[in-house]
């Protein structure tokens, strides 16, 4: 099983939780047997947005976490039974500490309706995804 991160970048910004996938050049992928990072563009796993969360689970990355997720993005990876977190702040090793111990919040369509006030819309979306 792994998971994947958004992080800021893959050198000083690496150890840097994104603010969600929207914008993050780059995502850390934990693999929990290894209990290893590597850092991938998320481009290289997908240029499609569309079959994301399928190329997630080829890979077999079963668990995202994130600060916050709009909620069409959440849509693509629920509807390949991701499971979504909400990151604790923007720290990435203690975040992967507290997935360890089952201390992560799980991300559902309610919370990102408060997270970001959205309307289910792409137009009423006031992140810079679209």
């Amino acid at each position: 099983m792994k998971v994947i991160i958004p992080v800021i970048d893959n050198q000083s910004g690496r150890n840097d939780i994104a603010s969600g996938f929207h914008n993050a050049e780059y995502v850390c992928i934990y693999d929990c047997a290894k209990t290893t990072c590597e850092w991938v563009r998320t481009k290289d796993i997908s240029n499609n947005s569309g079959i994301f969360g399928q190329e997630l689970l080829s890979q077999n990355i079963t668990t995202v976490i994130s600060h916050s997720m709009p909620l069409m993005a959440l849509g693509v990876f629920t509807d390949y039974g991701l499971k979504v977190l909400k990151s604790s702040g923007t720290n990435l090793q203690y975040n992967i500490e507290l997935f360890q111990k089952n201390q992560l919040e799980a991300i559902t369509a309610q919370t990102t309706l408060v997270m970001s006030a959205c309307s289910g819309s792409c137009k009423s979306c006031k992140t810079t995804c679209n």
